[in-house]
């Protein structure tokens, strides 16, 4: 194999060649997360819930926004909503870490055995496992506003997840590996990710964004697959296959070209730090 086709999969390959020991990398970072404090992994739920109690106050009652469901109420706008925030939360815990990874673990920069490309891994599985409680939550959620279990196409979600991990995965690697040579991106990478979450149709439906402007919203790629998420799981419809397969092809050359531009800078992480 050639260098060039080395540095392009090299991420990939360290997740299968190291799975043992991202398992275990994962299971520290979600044990850390909220290690000392009185609630502990209760903040898993409570933080979620909390966000979105606010949003749906200041978007379903100040702004009036609709989605245009039937009977819909408040509860049922705020589960729509929940949706977004998952798929979205996935991607934004770990592009927002990415930038102080490799800077934040110097100690193991040095370390010729340690795969540093693992970490962006390390910070997807934590937001993953924040993912699957969030959609416990939203299963509690939609048990008691509607009364009856979640839509049969619930099975989707992990098939629509997928496009969400690899442009994370794509995202992490070039955040992570550009925030060694320039430490000011990660104030950027906050401020572009709360522009995003404006933006990507959360808290509102494609369809009451002006059409002149819907294909300039359509151009964020975060947008198919929320709305994919939503369709599964509060319309209980089957995703929409052709923005499924694009969305999913377009999030693993960006996880491609972001493994290959971790590999090739990689080795000017020591200097630099």
């Amino acid at each position: 194999m050639t260098r060039k086709k080395t540095d392009t999969i090299l991420g990939f390959r360290s997740i299968v060649d190291h799975w043992s020991l991202l398992l275990q990398l994962v299971r520290r970072e979600v044990e850390a997360r909220y290690r000392g404090t009185v609630l502990g992994l209760v903040w898993s739920f409570l933080s979620p819930v909390l966000l979105l109690v606010v949003y749906t106050f200041i978007f379903s009652t100040i702004f009036n926004a609709r989605w245009g469901l039937q009977n819909e109420s408040k509860g049922l706008f705020a589960l729509a909503a929940f949706c977004g925030m998952l798929g979205f939360g996935v991607f934004s815990e770990v592009v927002a870490k990415a930038p102080s990874l490799i800077v934040g673990n110097s100690n193991l920069v040095k370390r010729v055995v340690f795969p540093l490309e693992l970490l962006v891994p390390v910070a997807l599985g934590s937001a993953l496992v924040q993912l699957l409680i969030g959609l416990c939550v939203w299963c509690v959620g939609w048990f008691f506003v509607t009364a009856s279990l979640p839509p049969v196409t619930i099975i989707w979600f992990p098939v629509v997840i997928v496009p969400v991990a690899l442009y994370a995965l794509g995202c992490g690697w070039l955040a992570a590996a550009l925030g060694v040579f320039f430490r000011d991106l990660a104030q950027i990478v906050s401020l572009g990710l709360q522009v995003l979450f404006l933006v990507t149709p959360i808290f509102f439906p494609l369809s009451r964004v002006p059409e002149r402007l819907q294909a300039l919203v359509q151009v964020n790629p975060l947008c198919d697959i929320i709305e994919n998420i939503r369709v599964i799981l509060v319309i209980g419809q089957p995703p929409h296959l052709p923005s499924l397969v694009t969305s999913t092809l377009c999030g693993f050359v960006i996880a491609l070209l972001g493994s290959w531009f971790f590999a090739r800078t990689k080795g000017a992480f020591a200097d630099v730090i």
